[in-house]
């Protein structure tokens, strides 16, 4: 009987190694530090580092040569070994077998790792409107100092990409203060100028199939910062999406420069402000911000989604699966993360 299983399960076996890899990742999510010295720090680290020194220096983006490479071994096995792809769901199976081991040992453990709130010690909790209201103001007040130092046309009609080695410095720098290593030489890649990935719901991605970070092109610069100092941090291993925000909200905060700082407390605010259905509340605020928030508004409006609501639930579903409990709610946390700091004691440069 057991023989007659493993001659089953033969033709399977990229599917339950897939299988087993998600398995582990369950087991590992016990030992966060031992994942995190262990994988972060050695395996993941030596990925980093490798493919980065590798490839690199790529001028277009890799997951074009994935793509291209994946594609023609299929084909390739379906026209000489037409006996993988029967029955018709075995090559699906294994096909994604393949993309979860992959997943899981270039980036996807680092879900089980120590995360940020530990490294930090933070106990992020709940804001109150106390806490909503001055951290609101304390935000408009470093925004308003960053702003009177920075080109402000830079905002929204400079190209984005020549803050990139600023950006990528500032992300690592902070990793680094915050106990993380930063090996290799994270790259990132500008696609999407007509806006097609901001229409499928995504800003910015990493992925881990093709280790290189991606950034939606069509985003004016002010909005185009942050989603790039977001997904730096994607690709040195953080995992949660407020603590991404968080990381890309420290270091474009200390970055030295006025015009990332003032993106940096502008996404703050823009976080914790009043809603916009209240026109007295939202009138009260200064007309700097609210300017920059109206032309930053115009420009989203350009480009309607294409599938509703649909990559929230997707995303939703893909990061409480990776052991995220708040699921998309995460990308809500910053402002919690910066006042668990102690944000008071915390200054604009």
């Amino acid at each position: 009987m057991f023989k007659k299983l493993i001659q089953r399960l033969q033709g399977y076996y990229p599917a339950l190694v897939g299988l087993g890899m998600f398995v582990v990742s369950l087991f590992l999510r016990n030992f966060p530090e031992q994942t995190h010295l262990l994988y972060r720090n050695r395996l993941f680290a030596g990925f980093r580092w490798v493919h980065d020194s590798i490839f690199g220096y790529l001028p277009f983006p890799l997951i074009a040569a994935v793509l291209i490479f994946g594609t023609s071994t299929a084909v390739y096995i379906f026209f000489t070994h037409r006996h993988f792809y029967r029955p018709f769901y075995r090559p699906i199976l294994n096909i994604l077998g393949i993309l979860i081991t992959w997943f899981y040992i270039t980036w996807g453990f680092n879900y089980s790792a120590t995360d940020v709130k530990t490294m930090l010690e933070l106990n992020p909790t709940t804001l109150t409107e106390d806490q909503k209201t001055q951290l609101l103001n304390t935000s408009l007040g470093f925004a308003q100092a960053a702003r009177m130092l920075s080109d402000t046309s830079a905002f929204f009609h400079s190209d984005a990409a020549d803050m990139l080695p600023a950006i990528h410095s500032s992300v690592r720098e902070e990793l680094r203060r915050d106990g993380f290593e930063t090996p290799g030489n994270v790259t990132m890649r500008r696609i999407s100028e007509t806006g097609w990935l901001r229409r499928i719901g995504i800003s910015g991605i990493y992925l881990p199939f093709s280790g290189e970070a991606h950034a939606d092109a069509s985003y004016l610069p002010l909005r185009s910062w942050f989603i790039m100092a977001h997904e730096y941090a994607h690709g040195y291993g953080i995992t949660t999406e407020g603590e991404c925000d968080f990381i890309a909200f420290m270091a474009l905060k200390n970055s030295g420069v006025p015009e990332l700082e003032y993106a940096a407390w502008f996404e703050m605010a823009s976080s914790v402000r009043m809603p916009r259905a209240d026109s007295l509340a939202f009138d009260s605020l200064p007309a700097f911000f609210r300017r920059d928030l109206d032309t930053l508004r115009a420009d989203i409006m350009k480009y309607p989604p294409w599938f509703g609501k649909t990559a929230n639930y997707t995303n939703d579903l893909y990061l409480k699966i990776n052991g995220i409990e708040e699921g998309i709610a995460s990308y809500s946390l910053m402002p919690s993360y910066f006042i668990a700091t102690g944000y008071t004691q915390v200054s604009s440069k």
